[in-house]
């Protein structure tokens, strides 16, 4: 008898079978000393700390050594020892093995770690309580044409749900942010429409005032600049991490300034997605992409400061 480790693997090689000499149905049994003692998983747990730079620890079962990486690479043996809870400074996914004499090792740990940066607050010059959002009626719809289609309606909504429905199935809503566009001329000293194919209109202090569906602008621009204009917006009472998430039937997506912080897409049943975002306080753009495909259908749009209790997304906080 004769053995190896490789790695991970140990290699057995036994003599030869000869029937003629061996009379037993099987050949060889081998033991297996602690056959079934296996080390368990570490858990990985993190934390935010004031500066909502997330803080790693590793807990595993006493008399166990935990190694891991933050790099992508497979742990073993030679990677770092964990020792006390670290801190990440970027994005990464921590991997972490448990090892203890006399037990098989663990199998991997694997938890990706998010670092937020801050999301600065928009400077809206005027809003106006509500939602702006479009509705779409379609036999099929997938995360990326709806956005595509022509909506059957638009209007203002004070909550986000599928309360505006028309039927039972295969329909969608979006409330949308609005893009960057240019200023192309002025009329000063004059409150007056520019571009009238687009029915911009400005005060004498050349501040665009409003948009025909709603938008305002960001801030103070002249001719030739182009200026972010805004209209669905969420109202932020304090700067902190916020956890947001969407449960539907079939597919949400929610976006905060213009960045995807939930995705919840696909063909599915009611089904929570969480995440989260670094707010200023004040006010940041808010979009929604919502489609059911057929089936049941359902929508809820929920937040909260990380470590409070969740709500739904209350009206008090919406506007345009």
């Amino acid at each position: 008898l004769q053995w190896k480790q490789i790695g991970n693997t140990v290699e057995i090689k036994l003599p030869e079978y000869d029937p003629e000499k061996i009379k037993a149905p099987y050949a060889y049994a081998i033991k297996i000393e602690n056959y079934g003692r296996f080390a368990a998983k570490p858990q990985v747990n993190v934390l935010y700390n004031d500066k909502m730079q997330p803080t790693v620890s590793l807990n595993a079962d006493k008399g166990t050594t935990v190694y891991y990486t933050t790099d992508g690479m497979e742990p073993s043996i030679k990677s770092a020892v964990y020792k006390s809870p670290f801190i990440i400074n970027k994005s990464s996914i921590v991997k972490a093995i448990a090892v203890k004499q006399g037990a098989v090792n663990s199998y991997t740990t694997n938890m990706p770690v998010k670092t937020y940066e801050l999301m600065p607050a928009v400077d809206v010059f005027k809003t106006t309580e509500g939602l702006q959002y479009s509705y779409y009626e379609a036999d099929n719809f997938n995360a990326g044409s709806i956005e595509t289609q022509q909506p059957v309606k638009t209007g203002i909504t004070k909550k986000i749900g599928i309360e505006e429905a028309r039927r039972k199935e295969k329909f969608g809503s979006i409330w949308q942010s609005c893009s960057w566009r240019e200023i192309l001329r002025l009329q000063p000293f004059n409150f007056s429409r520019i571009d009238p194919s687009n029915r911009r209109y400005v005060s004498p202090d050349s501040r665009i005032l409003f948009w025909q569906n709603g938008c305002h602008v960001q801030h103070l621009g002249r001719i030739g600049t182009r200026h972010k204009l805004l209209d669905s917006l969420i109202k932020i009472e304090a700067t902190g991490m916020y956890d947001f998430s969407t449960t539907s039937d079939d597919g949400s997506m929610l976006y905060l300034d213009s960045k995807l912080i939930v995705d919840n897409s696909g063909e599915h049943g009611m089904e929570e997605k969480t995440d989260k975002a670094f707010l200023e306080k004040g006010l940041h753009t808010i979009k929604l992409v919502y489609y059911d495909n057929g089936g049941g259908n359902g929508l809820q749009v929920s937040y909260n400061l990380h470590g409070k209790a969740k709500q739904v997304l209350p009206a008090a906080v919406l506007y345009h």
